[in-house]
Order: C-alpha cells, then sequence, then structure tokens
C-alpha cells in the first residue's frame, strides 16, 4: 500500500494538484491553466509523482467527471472545507474566487457547513472576467495584482458589473490620461468589491474569513475584500490549491485505497455524435473590395500607411485630415475637397491617444519623404472616444462623435445606404439612415462580445495572426455555439479545443457568435435595410462578412477604406465646415514632448479628476466640468437657459406646492391637534412627481416634512448592500435613501405602498410598477430592526379619494393621533398642491416651446419614468449635459399630451407611467421642432415592452430618437457619444432628412381625452 494521498481540482480555468504524505504534510504541488485541455496540463503536472505509492485520491472541480478518473468526485464547497479547516483552523467564512465560479461559504464553530452562496449565470466577478480585461491593458493576467499596486493614487472608478461596462470604463480612462496602473487598481478594487456584495446581498459577516482561488493570488483584490468585509481576512499559502488540498485531506481520511491509473488521461474525447454545425462560411451575394493603393507600408512603430493616388515628386496635395481616436485604434484619412481620398494611416491606440496620433502624424512625414510630396492640410476633424481630449491637444478644427462622422462617410461611399454595421475594437453600433441622415443608432449596452476585440482574443488564444484569421474560417462548416457574455463564450471555445474541434471550425465559431450577439443584442428587433454597409476594421475579415451575408440573407457592402470611415468622415466635415484658417499644430506635432500628470481639483464639488497635459509651450487640462481654464482660480459659471424648465420644475416639486412648513393651526379649531412630528420623506421613486401632495399632506396635519439628500452613487451603493436579489438602480436607490433616513433625526420615514393612479379612459388600469408598490415591504426586509417602529407605509390607492383617505388613516391615526376627518382635509390640500405644481410645470413648459418656435431651434423631451429621466443622481446629470450642447430639455410633464392618443392603440397598456410615456412619445413626435430621449434602467420590466411600444409611434413618425439606459453605474464618456450623434440627427432631420418609414399596423383611430394629475375626484 502506497504512502501518498492525491487531491486533484479541474476547474473552468486551471487544473492544481496536490501530494499529501502519511502524516499529512504537503509533499509536491502545482497549478496552472489549461486553456481548454485540462488532460493534458494534468499527464504533465502529474508525470513527476509516485504513481505508485499513491494509496488513494479524490478530485473536485467542475471539469473533474469528464477526466474519466476511478477516484472521487468531491463537491467543491466540501474540498474547500476540507482544507480550510486544517489551514485557517480560525476560519468562519470561506470567500472563492476562482477562474469560472465564485462563492462564499459560512460556517459553525467546530467548522461545518451554515451555508453557502454561489455567484449567478454572469461571469463578471471571476477570475476568467479578470484576465479578460488585464489582456485588454496589455497586462499578464499574473502580474495584474502586482501592477496595479504600484498605483500609489485613489483607484479610479471601473465598473465591473459586466465585461461592456468594465472595457467602457478603462478605455475612457486611458483616454482621459490614467495610467495602466491606475486603471488596473481600479479594475481590481471594483472587482474585489462587486464579487463580496454579489454575494453577501445586504448582509454582514462576523469571524475570519479565509480568501482562497487563483484570485486571491492578487493582492489588489485582496485588499479590496478586506476593505469591504470589515472582518479579518486571512490568505493562506498556495490560496489556488485550496481544492486540491481539501480532496487530497479527504482522500487520506475517508478514501477506501485506490490505485491511481492515469489511462483515462489518455483516451480521446469524441464530439457527441448529434452535435450541430453550421453551412462553411462563403462569400456568395457580396463583393468584397480590392484593397489595391499606389504605395503600402508598416513603419517601425507598427502604423499602417498608405498611398491611394498617383504622386509625382513635388507634388502638393492640399486635403482636409480626419483623425478617429478609438479605444483600440487610431486611424487617419486624407481627403481632397473633390472627395478623393489621398492616403489613410491606421495603427493600434494601445491605451496611449496622444502617443498614437503622434505616431500617426510622424507615419505621414514618412510618406512624404518616401514620395518627395506635401501634405497641406487646410483643416482637421477627430472623432472616436480620444476627441476631444486628442482635438485639444492638436488643435482640430471641428470634433465630432463617430456616429456622426461614420454616417458621413457611408452616404459618401453610398448614397443609398439605409443600414450601417458597425463592429468596433470595443464597442459596437447599428445604425439607421435614410436619404443620407442618421435617423436612429443604438450602440452595445449589456455584453461586450460581439465586438472586434472578442475576436482579436480569441485568435491570440488560437495562436492564429488577426490577418490569417479569415483564410482560417472561410469555407468551414462550424459547431454551434452561444452568444452570451465574453467569458462564458471563451469557456465555451476551449470546450470544442478539448473535444477535438479543429483550429479552423473553432475559429469559424467565433464569428457565428459574434455575429449572433450583434445582430440580437445591438440590433435586437430593429429592421435591417436592403442597403447594407459594413464598417470598422472588423469587416476587413471577409469571413465575418459571410457571417452575416449567410444570417442576413442579402449582400454586404464593404468599402476598401472600411477600417477608417470614421477618419474619412471627419475629412469630408472639415472641408465641408471648417472656414478660415487651421488650428493645426502641424505634422510637426509628431515631436513635441508631452507629459501627462493626473489631478484632481478641488475648486467646487464635482472634484473633477483631471488629466494635465503639458508640453513645452501650452497646459492642457481635461476632465474640467465646469469649463473653467486650467489657470482660472474659480469654477466658471455657466448660464444655462436650455435648462431653466428643468430647473424650474425642481423649484416647484421642492416647494411642495408652497407650504412644506407645518400650518399655524389645526385644520378646525374645535378638532384635536394632532401629534407634531417630523416625517422623512425618501427622495425616490414616485416622490419625482407626487412630492407636492404628500409634503402639503403632511403640512395640514402639522407635521414637518425632512427629505434625504439627492441621489448619489454613494446612494445606489447603500441600497445595492442591502439586497439579496437583483433590482433596478431606482429601486437600490430608494432604499438607500430610506436606509439614510432611518439614520437622521427624524421620527418617521414614509414609504407608502402606492398602488395605482386613476384610470383614463381608453385604457383597462393605471398601476405604478409592481416594485413601488412593494417598497415598504423591501424596507422592511432590508432594514428589519431599524424600520420595525418608525415605519409609515399606508396603502395609496390615487383612484378613489374614499380609499385614499381611508388607508392614510389607519396608518397614521396610531402614530401622528389623527381624526379621518383631518385625513380628508389633509388629502384635499395635498390635490391643491399637486394641481397648483402640474399647472404651474405645464405654464414652464408652454412658455419653452414658444420660445423654441420663436427662436427656430429644436428642443428636447425627456421620455421616461421621472425617477429615471429626473433624478440627476441616476442619470448621470445628462440633461444638463444636453442644455449644454445646446438644445432646451424639457420633462414628460411639461408637454400638454393626450392619453387619449395612446388609448386605442394600447389599450391594456395598464402601467399609469406606461401611459403617461406612451402619450408624450405621440406628442414629440408630431411636433416638429420637438425630439424624444428615452431614460431608462437596466431590469425595468415595464419599459422592456413599454420601449417597443414607443419605437412603433416613432417609426410611424418616421422621426428619429434615442434611448439612454442606465444601471447606476459608469461613466458618462459612452453616453455622451450617443447624445452628440443624437443631436446631430435631430438637426439633420429638421433640415430635410426626414425618412419614409412605412407605419405600423395598428388602428389610427385617436380618442380626445384627457386627464390632468390621475388624482380621482
Amino acid at each position: 500500500m502506497g504512502s501518498y494521498y492525491l487531491g486533484i481540482d479541474v476547474g473552468a480555468v486551471a487544473a492544481a494538484a496536490v501530494l499529501l504524505d502519511e502524516e499529512g504534510r504537503v509533499a509536491a504541488g502545482a497549478y496552472e491553466k489549461h486553456a481548454g485541455e485540462p488532460e493534458k496540463v494534468l499527464r504533465r503536472m502529474l508525470a513527476p509523482y509516485p504513481r505508485s505509492e499513491i494509496a488513494a485520491y479524490a478530485l473536485t472541480g467542475a471539469g473533474a467527471r469528464r477526466l474519466g478518473l476511478a477516484g472521487r468526485v468531491l463537491d467543491a464547497t466540501v474540498a474547500q472545507i476540507e482544507a480550510v479547516r486544517r489551514i485557517v483552523p480560525e476560519a468562519r467564512n470561506i470567500l472563492y474566487i476562482g477562474g469560472g465560479s465564485f462563492s462564499l461559504t459560512t460556517l459553525d464553530g467546530q467548522g461545518r457547513l451554515l451555508k453557502n452562496t454561489t455567484n449567478s449565470a454572469c461571469a463578471s466577478g471571476t477570475g476568467a472576467f479578470l484576465d479578460q480585461q488585464a489582456l485588454r491593458l496589455g497586462i499578464a493576467p499574473e502580474d495584474l495584482g502586482r501592477i496595479a499596486a504600484t498605483y500609489a493614487g485613489l483607484a479610479p472608478s471601473v465598473a465591473t458589473r459586466c465585461a461592456v461596462f468594465a472595457k467602457t470604463d478603462m478605455i475612457h480612462l486611458q483616454q482621459e490620461g490614467f495610467p495602466v496602473e491606475a486603471v488596473a487598481k481600479g479594475l481590481c478594487h471594483g472587482l474585489g468589491a462587486s464579487t463580496v456584495d454579489g454575494l453577501l446581498g445586504g448582509t454582514t459577516l462576523a469571524g475570519t474569513t479565509a480568501l482562497v482561488g487563483g484570485v486571491a493570488l492578487n493582492e489588489c483584490v485582496a485588499a479590496a475584500v478586506r476593505e469591504r468585509l470589515g472582518v479579518e481576512v486571512v490568505v493562506p499559502e498556495n490560496p489556488e490549491r485550496a481544492g486540491a488540498l481539501g480532496a487530497a485531506f479527504w482522500a487520506r481520511e475517508h478514501a477506501a485505497p485506490i490505485a491511481f491509473d492515469p489511462a483515462p488521461l489518455d483516451a480521446p474525447k469524441l464530439r457527441a455524435a448529434d452535435a450541430h454545425t453550421r453551412p462553411p462560411l462563403a462569400l456568395t451575394l457580396s463583393r468584397y473590395p480590392d484593397a489595391a493603393c499606389e504605395d503600402y507600408f508598416v513603419d517601425d512603430r507598427g502604423t499602417e500607411v498608405a498611398l491611394l493616388v498617383p504622386a509625382a515628386q513635388g507634388q502638393r496635395f492640399r486635403v482636409a485630415m480626419g483623425i478617429d481616436i478609438g479605444s483600440t485604434s487610431t486611424k487617419a484619412a486624407l481627403v481632397e475637397a473633390s472627395g478623393r481620398t489621398v492616403a489613410w494611416c491606421y495603427r493600434k491606440t494601445a491605451g496611449v491617444p496622444l502617443r498614437a496620433t503622434q505616431h500617426v502624424l510622424q507615419a505621414l512625414r514618412e510618406l512624404e519623404e518616401r514620395h518627395g510630396i506635401e501634405l497641406d492640410i487646410a483643416a482637421v476633424g477627430t472623432t472616436g472616444s480620444g476627441r476631444k481630449m486628442v482635438g485639444r491637444v492638436i488643435g482640430a478644427d471641428l470634433v465630432l462623435n463617430e456616429i456622426t462622422a461614420h454616417a458621413r462617410a457611408a452616404a459618401a461611399i453610398d448614397p443609398a445606404v439605409d443600414t450601417i454595421i458597425e463592429l468596433g475594437g470595443q464597442d459596437a453600433k447599428f445604425t439607421q439612415m435614410a436619404g443620407g441622415v442618421v435617423y436612429n443608432s443604438v450602440m452595445n449596452y449589456v455584453c461586450a462580445a460581439g465586438t472586434g476585440s472578442f475576436i482579436e482574443e480569441q485568435a491570440q488564444k488560437l495562436k492564429v495572426p488577426i490577418e490569417a484569421f479569415a483564410d482560417l474560417a472561410m469555407g468551414v462548416s462550424a459547431p454551434v455555439t452561444s452568444d452570451r457574455c465574453t467569458v462564458y463564450m471563451e469557456r465555451d471555445l476551449d470546450l470544442l479545443l478539448a473535444e477535438g474541434w479543429s483550429k479552423a471550425q473553432v475559429a469559424a465559431a467565433v464569428l457565428h457568435s459574434v455575429r449572433d450577439n450583434y445582430l440580437n443584442k445591438v440590433v435586437g428587433g430593429l429592421g435591417i435595410g436592403d442597403h447594407v454597409l459594413f464598417q470598422g476594421a472588423t469587416a476587413r475579415n471577409r469571413a465575418l462578412v459571410a457571417a452575416f451575408e449567410q444570417r442576413l440573407g442579402r449582400p454586404i457592402n464593404v468599402s476598401p477604406l472600411c477600417h477608417v470611415t470614421g477618419a474619412l468622415g471627419m475629412a469630408l466635415f472639415a472641408h465641408e465646415r471648417v472656414r478660415g484658417p487651421t488650428a493645426f499644430r502641424g505634422l510637426a506635432f509628431a515631436d513635441v514632448k508631452i507629459v501627462v500628470e493626473n489631478e484632481q481639483c478641488t475648486l467646487c464639488r464635482n472634484r473633477c479628476k483631471l488629466s494635465v497635459i503639458r508640453m513645452p509651450d501650452d497646459v492642457v487640462a481635461w476632465g474640467l466640468k465646469c469649463g473653467r481654464e486650467y489657470d482660472d482660480v474659480r469654477p466658471k459659471p455657466k448660464d444655462l437657459q436650455g435648462y431653466a424648465a428643468i430647473a424650474h420644475r425642481d423649484r416647484l416639486l421642492q416647494d411642495g406646492g408652497g407650504a412644506p412648513h407645518p400650518p399655524s393651526r389645526a385644520p378646525w379649531p374645535w378638532a384635536r391637534r394632532p401629534r407634531t412630528a417630523r416625517i422623512g420623506i425618501p427622495r425616490a421613486l414616485t416622490m419625482h412627481s407626487f412630492l407636492p401632495f404628500w409634503r402639503r399632506c403632511f403640512a395640514a396635519l402639522g407635521c414637518e416634512t425632512v427629505l434625504s439628500a439627492p441621489t448619489t452613487g454613494d446612494t445606489v451603493a447603500r441600497g445595492e448592500s442591502l439586497v439579496t436579489a437583483e433590482f433596478c438602480a431606482p429601486v437600490l436607490a430608494a432604499l438607500g435613501h430610506a436606509d439614510e433616513l432611518f439614520a437622521r433625526d427624524v421620527d418617521y420615514v414614509f414609504v407608502p405602498h402606492q398602488i395605482r393612479e386613476a384610470c383614463p379612459e381608453g385604457f383597462t388600469n393605471a398601476y405604478f410598477c409592481c416594485y413601488v408598490q412593494a417598497y415598504p415591504s423591501l424596507v422592511r426586509s432590508a432594514l428589519q430592526e431599524r424600520a420595525r417602529d418608525r415605519l409609515l407605509a399606508p396603502v395609496v390607492d390615487f383612484s378613489d379619494t374614499s380609499n385614499l383617505a381611508g388607508g392614510l388613516h389607519e396608518a397614521l391615526r396610531g402614530p401622528l393621533g389623527v381624526t379621518r376627518r383631518q385625513v380628508l382635509a389633509a388629502v384635499e390640500a395635498g390635490r391643491a398642491a399637486q394641481d397648483r405644481f402640474r399647472r404651474e410645470n405645464l405654464e414652464a413648459g408652454r412658455a419653452a416651446i414658444a420660445k423654441l418656435a420663436a427662436g427656430g431651434g429644436f428642443g428636447i423631451v425627456l421620455i421616461g419614468r421621472p425617477y429615471n429621466a429626473l433624478d440627476r443622481g441616476l442619470n448621470l446629470d445628462l440633461p444638463r449635459r444636453i442644455a449644454e450642447m445646446g438644445p432646451p430639455v424639457l420633462a414628460i410633464d411639461q408637454v400638454e399630451a393626450s392619453l387619449g392618443r395612446a388609448a386605442p392603440l394600447f389599450p391594456n397598456m395598464y402601467w399609469s407611467y406606461g401611459q403617461r410615456i406612451l402619450s408624450a412619445a405621440h406628442y414629440t413626435a408630431a411636433h416638429p421642432s420637438l425630439f424624444p430621449v428615452y431614460f431608462t434602467s437596466f431590469s425595468c420590466g415595464p419599459d422592456s415592452y413599454v420601449l417597443s411600444y414607443f419605437k412603433e409611434i416613432m417609426a410611424r413618425a418616421g422621426k428619429p430618437y434615442l434611448v439612454l439606459q442606465f444601471d447606476g453605474h459608469g461613466a458618462d464618456a459612452g453616453y455622451l457619444t450617443r447624445i452628440e450623434a443624437a443631436l446631430e440627427s435631430f438637426q439633420a432631420w429638421r433640415g430635410g432628412g426626414a425618412p419614409s418609414v412605412r407605419a405600423p399596423r395598428r388602428a389610427a383611430h385617436v380618442l380626445a381625452c384627457e386627464v390632468s394629475d390621475g388624482l380621482h375626484r
């Protein structure tokens, strides 16, 4: 019988093995990532072990059973407990963060299992997610924690809810000048915090916690976990081998003797006999372009350069230059006034946009020297995620968003284009056009899988040069794969390789998955036209073009300039819009020494994080939200006339209809005076509409009302830390507001079960969202003892005065000592305040629209639930940013929308806010100078289909619109790009570019019906 005990752990990403001697000491151990081939790794890993002396062994991990070995397979939690009981005996919790999953296990005093919580289907918070983001930063995953720890400053915020948010935040931080070390630290901190929050679900831990799994090796993540948990966290030696160690201990104490036979590791793994495959990729309908040019070279800094026209020695080209500073690549195009493209450059941005731009300018100088020509640059325009900062530094004459730039290029390439497919390096866009004008454009919100960077990452994994990827995948049938999140798609591809599919088949599968992800999650139900243009560097992959052709069944047009179309569009715009001499610093800017430093401005409450770019002759500070210059000693005041209507609404809402303070006497001289109390009201959910009613109502009862502070990111985080399930950001914020009020000097916190409003004519009902109705129950569940005796939670039904007063009296008579008659009087006072708010708010809207008509401009209507569209903490203050760009903004309740217009089309729209949204959509669609921006949030059930009805109304009118979705995290840069593109589309539509869109097949009959405030009389 042997004297050693073996434990094997095969996870989604890595394999580990531990060998114990008879005394339970570790004799050997190993850990290695297996890239989908665990058998191969284990054969190499176990080769030095004394096979004949192994008395027993056990296995654990997600991939243990597929190995075919005879040893006992343990649940991963059991193996972790077996290890931690011995190496951290004082531990009462085990936090495991591995490659494909994470979990929290709670133990009793004897180290026995009490509770186990694991991650959801999303891969955020896993080691694979972290590895993927590290590679995007150009950092080896094993070095991420060490590099992050070298940054001594405050880590910038990186959202880790999903790869798309992480990528967006990281790219924009780099574009703003943050060094890679800072972004890495923000990523690690974000992952550690979000993993803990996801597992704790609002609860707290007691006792020592052992942190195990491969991610525990990342010291920066470990530090974030310690900070978030607030208890002692121990990272044992070799935490990545904890599962294997536990399996070995279990084998030593519980397993029957069994010889270790590794032969099953060598057995071929057969693919499923009924595995489905997709047809081979081929171009049969589309014509792929010839990219011939006069000269093409790659300089010693990796910049591609092409000269497209014949050039004689000494020839001078008068051109405009467009530069597209994207998240993954930086491009330039030089175009003559006739529209002829003279040359282009293309290179990787590599997280340093200023340096990448300098390399492009140097490449153009090399082109001049190579051919003895002169590039006379008359105007310069910049676009892409780095457009503003780079444009400011180099002296660009024009700065525009990339959606508009790509659309301009598309119209020049094919005047009949009606659909643009664009898969960029880090994002994906879908644009609909008519008459050369964009009338709708969407970007990826939820998933990053349908992007070019994912293809490049898989090419690296397959060890295939990206230039050869298309040739490898063409003409090859592929296994059917999912289009889920990038982390799980990667894991699926690892499994395919392990099952014996060829590299070519897996390469083809990558393209099918990317295409499906794009069509399902970006395009969704939007229509694809007859003239489709595929733009972006991914269109250089003809196999991906073939994948789109195969799925859509129509020709996919590709330009030889597909990879530089953003730069091409900016060059065309520069010719058209720039007048006078250029401000461009010239190609000599390639030699300017640039130093980028990070600072934080403290002159106002914005606390802007700045990138300060120092040049020999200038200093440029990027990130100042107030608009001041860097040398100014005080913030720059802004006169935002376009925000006046919203600001007026805020004032009307805050003053409660004119009387937020207690009256001097009770409603009736003979009535018993109610008890005086301070009532806390959360600044959340329906209070963004009904605050005047409630403040006046409580004032009439002799109470003082106290509002919670305005929403911030901390409010949302506070709410998120209290819950054990997924909720939309407004609900999380609402819980944070309630929690804040319970910590303040108030007698009670008022959180009503607000059920419904009066049902307008033609509809079936007028309910509020189910979470609004259940708000008090959520507060009780989250806050428990704190909410027990201080929560006022009446059932509120605005559809009937008697029920409304009865519900209020039932809830308030005990705490406040009020009579039913006093409550009835208070309700009437509240109605008067709400009516005044409605009238004055509408009057502000009328005045703004009248001013708009007189000035000849256009305005924006903020469509959506007021707690989404008007809460500055949830909408990233984007309505104000829209107003800064020029057009005035109006709230949904500042336009005189008739609910009757929506009733015959959507009679079963039983959501109250849904009725208002659709009615405002009808009004805005019909008004020649108003355009809608729809604000919504992830996880909003009602909006998931109200949005489709909204789009149907806008399609009927053939009018452009913008939809912005929020999740309570992230930066505003991606949203600003969408907004800028939308404003360009709105302006173009007003100039005569309105598309002709076939109206949906629905009844067109309209009823006239007006409802004031939804409070039934």
